[in-house]
């Protein structure tokens, strides 16, 4: 049986039953509240999410139009159906011009399913065009930013450089660097977003990147809601990616602030290290099961703000589910995605009245725990002989590129186009020992760059910057024989490396 969320308006229980025999007929397992008011269907349309809408054409004191224009204000494009006892075909038309998908007769409604389903078709395609959509514009806002990035962290870094340990501007650069690498994060997520990134799981620990945000998280709950934190001193590292983590904290936070409402209340955020049979009690993965004599790194966020009833405390991590009247359902479902990919648990109670407290386990790091050390200022060289060319469409990426490398002593040439690179390659042959070539450019793309170039010189020696996966750039490139990969954005000893 296929669920359904079914909002129907009717004032006959007895049509109503008759509707939803035929849904069950067809293979649906119909969840329906029934309203014959405009308040009923306000009052329905607020407290639940609904997946299609059936409606009697005419009542006493409401109507299918009535509910369709009283949708349309609301800005809801649910499937709509309307059934009757008799309906003349310029009024079914008329419906069909108001937003109606169908009209079925009350004493035929095999139609009923068969039109159900072609509409949760459409809809199923419409979205998964839009969520396409989306992805092509994140990656592409993800690869202008990450060009951005790129000037942003080789200038700083190039400016730390020269300023060395004991300047008064060093902590500030070394500020900027560290809030260009936290961009560096979500352009990370967006280029995963899109099907053209992929996630760096690196020894990290969770009170750190609490600590980190804890600014940022009070900027973004109310004022009413305080935030507290308890950190323990001694948690240890976890193999995680940080901007996925980052989301997950960032995402339970603020929805436990804005569980507590306008009321004053508080939101504790706790860390500690958890074993034992507990453990059990946890929602994981189906392929990991917790070792109870295994410790593992948790954290805890509790809230005092109205806590759940036991049936939207089961559907929380559903994709599409949300309490919120303008959400869309995908926070909670994205964080179990990513605890489940990090092979973690989870376990979430609440009381109604009293607040919600989830909390999360992660295996332990295996790796040897990385010891802090006080920030070195990085050394450029400034012995280098040689000529690089510099092919990328992006000025402030050719600026930031020349600026490092001409400090270490080499002669760079710059092209802002594919053709043009070709044509700078072609005057001074003899002349360059490394292209760094942009992957990305609009004309002639990067890799009929390297191919043309190749085609001028076999043994050119050809680094490809990008800001995608460099498995999907080998790709591309692994026929031409690149010399390397340098993914943006990078700093100045990443170049220089």
């Amino acid at each position: 049986m296929f669920p359904i969320n079914v909002l129907i308006i009717e004032d006959s229980e007895d049509d109503t039953l008759l509707v939803l025999r035929e849904l069950k007929k067809g293979g649906f397992e119909p969840f329906y509240t029934r309203v014959d008011t405009r308040r009923e269907m306000l009052q329905a349309l607020e407290n639940q999410q609904w997946d299609i809408v059936i409606a009697d054409y005419s009542m006493p004191n409401f109507s299918a139009l009535d509910a369709l224009e009283l949708m349309q204000e609301k800005e809801l494009n649910l499937p709509f159906f309307i059934v009757s006892g008799s309906i003349a075909e310029d009024v079914a038309a008329a419906a069909m011009k108001a937003g109606a998908q169908d009209y079925l007769m009350k004493n035929n409604l095999t139609r009923l399913v068969p039109a159900i389903e072609r509409e949760l078709q459409e809809d199923t395609f419409r979205q998964t065009q839009k969520l396409e959509s989306l992805g092509v514009l994140a990656g592409g806002i993800a690869h202008d930013f990450n060009n951005l990035l790129v000037a942003l962290l080789g200038q700083s870094s190039l400016a730390l450089a020269k300023l060395g340990p004991d300047s008064p501007a060093t902590p500030h650069i070394e500020k900027v660097i560290r809030a260009a690498e936290r961009a560096a994060d979500l352009t990370k997520q967006m280029l995963a977003y899109s099907g053209r990134g992929r996630f760096d799981y690196r020894s990290m620990n969770l009170n750190d990147l609490i600590a980190e945000n804890v600014s940022l998280l009070e900027a973004g709950i109310a004022k009413n809601v305080r935030l507290v934190t308890f950190l323990d001193p001694n948690l240890p590292y976890i193999d995680a990616d940080r901007g996925q983590m980052q989301q997950v904290v960032m995402n339970i936070i603020l929805n436990a602030a804005e569980a507590i409402g306008s009321i004053q209340g508080t939101v504790h955020v706790k860390t500690s290290v958890r074993k034992g049979e507990e453990l059990l009690t946890f929602n994981w993965p189906d392929n990991t099961r917790p070792s109870i004599s295994q410790s593992y790194a948790a954290i805890e966020v509790t809230d005092t703000g109205h806590g759940m009833d036991p049936e939207t405390l089961s559907k929380i991590f559903d994709p599409f589910f949300t309490t919120k009247v303008t959400g869309r359902g995908l926070g909670l479902a994205a964080v179990m995605g990513i605890i489940r990919g990090h092979k973690g648990g989870v376990k979430v109670t609440s009381d109604v009245g009293r607040g919600t407290t989830f909390r999360i386990v992660f295996p332990i790091s295996e790796e040897h725990l990385p010891v802090t050390s006080p920030a070195v200022t990085p050394e450029i060289p400034r012995d280098q002989i040689g000529t690089v060319l510099v092919i990328d469409d992006e000025e402030p990426v050719r600026e930031a590129i020349v600026d490092i490398l001409e400090d270490t002593g080499l002669r760079v040439l710059i092209a802002s186009d594919g053709q043009a690179g070709i044509n700078e390659y072609q005057a001074h042959a003899n002349e360059i020992n490394l292209v760094i070539l942009d992957h990305s450019m609009p004309g002639m793309t990067g890799e009929e760059t390297c191919r043309r170039l190749q085609e001028i010189d076999p043994a050119a020696r050809v680094i490809i910057s990008s800001g995608y996966d460099r498995s999907e750039v080998t790709r591309h490139f692994s026929h031409l024989g690149m010399a390397g990969f340098l993914q943006k954005p990078y700093s100045a000893i990443d170049l220089i490396d």
